[in-house]
């Protein structure tokens, strides 16, 4: 259900586009700006992370009232980055998504994921309440 830890670093000196860049990706969605994902932290924050592998979409996410029994709303777009600028030079066999930043665009609701497509690194977002493939892995992270 779960594969490796990780210790991270958020930086919250850092600009959003300065955490995009740690990260060294080919492609970023366009909506991925600092006016629709705002970081709300101060100082510098250690997290202690895993990927929760989940076979296939969970019944609590089909709902628009999730509920969240893995505490994974709680990875904001910051931790997401800074996983991703963590493991910059990995390759991901799939999606590792941040629940923790959602943002409403045409009456949709989205959230940031990273991936790795065709030996490259991709920012993107993924609707909310879409099947998630089986390959998805969810970032949850501890605060030391």
């Amino acid at each position: 259900m779960t594969t490796e830890s990780r210790r991270i670093t958020v930086d919250y000196g850092n600009t959003l586009e300065e955490m995009i860049a740690a990260g060294n990706y080919d492609s970023v969605n366009g909506l991925i700006t600092p006016d629709r994902f705002r970081m709300n932290g101060t100082g510098i924050e250690e997290f202690d992370t895993c990927l929760l592998h989940l076979a296939g979409p969970p019944s609590w996410m089909k709902s628009r009232y999730m509920s969240d029994p893995f505490n994974l709303f709680s990875v904001k777009i910051e931790r997401l980055l800074a996983y991703g600028a963590a493991t910059r030079e990995e390759y991901y066999p799939g999606p590792i998504i941040g629940l923790g930043s959602i943002i409403e665009h045409e009456g949709y609701y989205l959230t940031p994921f990273i991936c790795s497509w065709d030996a490259k690194r991709i920012l993107d977002l993924r609707w909310v309440y879409y099947g998630w493939d089986p390959s998805c892995r969810f970032l949850k992270a501890f605060k030391m």
